[in-house]
């Protein structure tokens, strides 16, 4: 007889118990409790006429024949202890080492040498046990369920959790981290947009407001308004340093109801002259960014007229009022793609790097220049970068 004593040792335990099918004990040996007890059931007569000469093939159908009859006698065991105090039901660990085997092949793991391909997503995946817990709730608000099943349902959730949470650690999480290091150490080196090009897109941006503005106003069209769009979200992106999709999914109720506050006259005479001009020139408005912060979006009085001629030509192109985009599409419901609206500026260019002149490697530019030239003590100049990078 086994004991049942718990060893401290980090060996292997066999005294694990399965509930046999047929006579409903709690065995240890479960093939040889078939081969010794029940022999003239149908499953047992089925197992043993499996003589394959393949050994491995022998060994994977017969795997199979008992895997069902164990699951079989401890989902019927599981039911029949679920409402009965001081009896435990049996864990089904397959779940388990089948979720996991999933993962370490979805990632590239490599058993032999640890390492991980896919190093970001594994560290995301304990946010399973979310999913855990809103089936927990699910299964307390189910009606449906008796209370012996509803008991029944929370073990095995409890049990997943308790697996999940205890093993993934050292299942794969720290050989994605250790992965993820070792790949940093030899990332290229991240490059900023040069200073003429940003000169050159912006100077062909202003160009191409002035004509698509003129279009617009002569002609409305889709072709008129879309490029109108297109050169104002590029100009957002350049101008501000926001991530494309915040700009070119921004909502129209957050542009019309920006709130314009009166600067209080003492702060303006703390103003120079051409500080105040600019405050009359200049717009601002904000929109939800990544995890819901609050993304400023600043305009020019021509970003501003543009984005009102944009909306008044709404109702002419009949875009649905139930399209809730600022740069709504003239012919569908999706919104503008900020990267590509970018991209077509870019084509109208010449430039020594155009592959670095992006909305991400904008945002890395303003961080790194503005540390550049900050003073030793300028906390705002500090602080600027993690808002431009986060926001």
């Amino acid at each position: 007889m086994l004991s049942e004593k718990v060893n401290n040792k980090k060996v292997r335990s066999w005294n694990r118990k399965n509930a046999c099918c047929f006579c409903k004990q709690l065995v240890t040996n479960f093939s040889t409790h078939l081969l010794r007890n029940h022999k003239d059931e149908h499953e047992v007569l089925l197992y043993m006429s499996i003589n394959d000469s393949d050994l491995r093939e022998r060994k994977r159908r017969r795997q199979e024949l008992t895997d069902e009859l164990r699951n079989r006698g401890n989902y019927l065991y599981n039911n029949s202890v679920a409402n009965e105090e001081g009896k435990n039901i049996i864990p089904n660990r397959r779940d388990y080492e089948n979720l996991i085997t999933c993962i370490k092949e979805m990632y590239g793991f490599n058993n032999e040498t640890g390492n991980v391909d896919i190093t970001s997503s594994p560290a995301r995946f304990p946010s399973l046990l979310s999913c855990v817990d809103i089936l927990y709730s699910q299964t307390i608000l189910n009606i449906s369920l008796t209370t012996a099943q509803k008991d029944h349902k929370k073990k095995k959730l409890d049990e997943f959790k308790l697996l999940f949470a205890a093993n993934w650690q050292w299942e794969i999480s720290s050989n994605a981290e250790k992965a993820r290091k070792k790949k940093n150490m030899t990332k290229d080196i991240i490059l900023l947009p040069v200073d003429e090009d940003i000169k050159v897109i912006m100077k062909k941006i202003h160009e191409l407001e002035e004509t698509y503005g003129e279009n617009l106003k002569t002609e409305v069209t889709v072709l008129n308004y879309e490029n109108l769009c297109e050169v104002t979200i590029a100009h957002i992106i350049m101008l501000d340093r926001k991530r494309s999709g915040d700009v070119a999914e921004a909502e129209l109720h957050y542009y019309i109801n920006r709130k314009n506050a009166d600067i209080p006259l003492s702060v303006l005479k703390c103003l120079t002259l051409e500080q105040r001009q600019a405050i009359d020139k200049l717009d601002i408005f904000q929109i939800p960014g990544k995890r819901i912060r609050a993304v400023p979006i600043l305009l020019t009085q021509k970003m501003r007229e543009n984005i009102n001629a944009i909306i008044i030509s709404r109702e002419k192109l009949k875009i649905p009022k139930t399209n809730r985009y600022l740069f709504a599409r003239a012919l569908s419901e999706e919104p503008f793609d900020g990267g590509k609206c970018l991209n077509r500026i870019k084509e109208k260019c010449t430039l020594k790097k155009p592959e670095m002149l992006t909305a991400t490697g904008l945002r890395h530019h303003i961080a790194t220049m503005s540390q550049v030239h900050s003073g030793r003590n300028d906390r705002y100049t500090e602080h600027l970068p993690g808002r431009v990078s986060g926001s």
